[in-house]
């Protein structure tokens, strides 16, 4: 079992209205999904499973997906591909994505996806691993990488900035706020 993320659901909500069920899954989110792609299938509707990465020997749980569902693909790379896009394009309306992979992977995809016109509703992300890779700087507007601490010294500015959990979209960055030593004191008259 993969380590989820504590904010990750323990399942996906299957929706009623959808008409189609995209999965993408890499490696270490195989064996999570199975019990949801029971539950996918149950509905009558088509689904199609997407491997992220390099294909790997098929493990039980492949073996269990493959009983399951026959429309399968491998995306080596989860990127602004030509491929990528048309296959999403390319699906009909109603279609539910369901990503089961890092939250680096996961992330670009939904992005691609919600470039391409699906909403945030039909997208559900079941994320592992770090969940942010870089923290943006409120002092000097500089992005810096996060490691495993709470907080993160400035690259740029010198500063120490606590790593906060308000994300921002178009920086692909959360928000790193000053700590109260590093703040400017003001001065008694």
């Amino acid at each position: 079992m993969t380590k989820r993320h504590p904010d990750s659901p323990s399942r996906f909500v299957i929706h009623r209205r959808s008409r189609k069920h995209l999965v993408f899954v890499d490696a270490h989110g195989v064996a999570d999904v199975i019990p949801d792609v029971r539950r996918m299938a149950a509905t009558g509707y088509p689904v199609e499973w997407n491997l992220i990465g390099e294909r790997e020997k098929d493990t039980d749980a492949h073996v269990v997906i493959a009983s399951l569902i026959s429309a399968r693909r491998t995306w080596p790379r989860i990127d602004d591909s030509d491929a990528l896009r048309i296959y999403l394009e390319k699906q009909p309306m109603g279609t539910h994505l369901y990503i089961a992979a890092s939250w680096t992977s996961a992330r670009a995809l939904a992005r691609i996806a919600e470039m391409l016109g699906y909403a945030k509703e039909d997208i559900q992300i079941r994320g592992h691993g770090q969940r942010y890779d870089q923290v943006f700087c409120i002092a000097c507007y500089t992005i810096n990488p996060i490691g495993d601490a709470p907080t993160v010294l400035c690259r740029q500015c010198g500063k120490t900035i606590a790593v906060s959990d308000h994300y921002s979209r178009r920086l692909d960055a959360v928000l790193g706020y000053l700590t109260l030593d590093t703040m400017p004191k003001k001065e008694e008259t």
